[in-house]
């Protein structure tokens, strides 16, 4: 069997679904997002790299369903159901200890490193006048665990599985009047949310086409939790007030890539 690769670069395409789930039920959503990531990974004597990017939109019109809707009841009891734009971006850096037992066994651990998260979600509310926009932000430590095996020639099933704490989340709402000329920006507001617990799985199949070129194919699934907050009134348009009250993103999907072996 030929050893397992551990340096290559990669282009992925990722198709998952999304589920955003607030304290207040009624403000829920979920749709499905298409992103691309751009990663590296190389290995010097027993350390392995890891250096990734990923931006994600939404995707619902492209499999032909109906735009991500917001569904929300304000305190004043009005109803919000509007179409929502989402971006999402992850920039992530880990770094572990490698070992090789075989040429068909593959093994890291431990990796830590640091990740990066920003969750934009814009949406008009009340009129078509008011623009409000989301932005959620928080870092991460991974620490976690990865397992190759050679299960075939040129045929590798993986695990990829780190518990992540959660460091600085924070959430800023950006209101602007799109129709007032002067002074249009309404004043954003920052707040701090509660730290949660977070983790992700990944189940990678690779195949080796040649010593350059190879594909990977990969299920996850990720979780982020940020506790137990309460709801938190940021600026007052026209007497109703915004509100946010973010306790869970949960994400899954598939992952496309091509890798390019060193």
């Amino acid at each position: 069997y030929p050893e397992i690769k551990t340096d290559y670069l990669s282009l992925t395409g990722n198709l998952y679904h999304l589920d955003y789930q607030a304290k207040n039920p009624n403000a829920d959503m979920s749709g499905y997002i298409f992103a691309y990531n751009i990663k590296a990974q190389f290995k010097i004597s027993y350390l392995l790299f890891n250096l990734a990017f990923e931006r994600g939109a939404n995707a619902n019109k492209i499999l032909g369903k109906d735009d991500i809707k917001f569904d929300g009841t304000l305190p004043t009891g009005e109803t919000i159901n509007q179409s929502i734009d989402n971006i999402i971006y992850r920039f992530d850096y880990t770094l572990g200890f490698s070992y090789s037992f075989s040429s068909r066994f593959h093994f890291v651990l431990p990796y830590s490193g640091l990740s990066y998260r920003v969750f934009f979600m814009d949406k008009q509310i009340n009129s078509p006048d008011i623009l409000v926009k989301y932005q959620y932000e928080w870092f991460q430590i991974p620490l976690g665990f990865k397992l190759q095996f050679q299960l075939f020639r040129n045929f590798v099933l993986g695990l990829d599985c780190s518990y992540r704490f959660m460091l600085l989340p924070r959430a800023t709402v950006y209101t602007k009047d799109i129709y007032t000329a002067t002074d249009p920006d309404l004043p954003d507001t920052v707040f701090i949310l509660k730290k949660g617990i977070s983790f992700r799985f990944e189940v990678p199949i690779e195949i080796y086409f040649s010593n350059h070129l190879g594909l990977m194919l990969t299920a996850w699934y990720d979780r982020v939790q940020f506790g137990d907050s309460s709801n938190k009134t940021v600026h007052d348009i026209n007497s109703y007030p915004i509100t946010s009250s973010t306790k869970e993103i949960t994400t899954y999907g598939i992952n496309l890539s091509l890798n390019l072996y060193l």
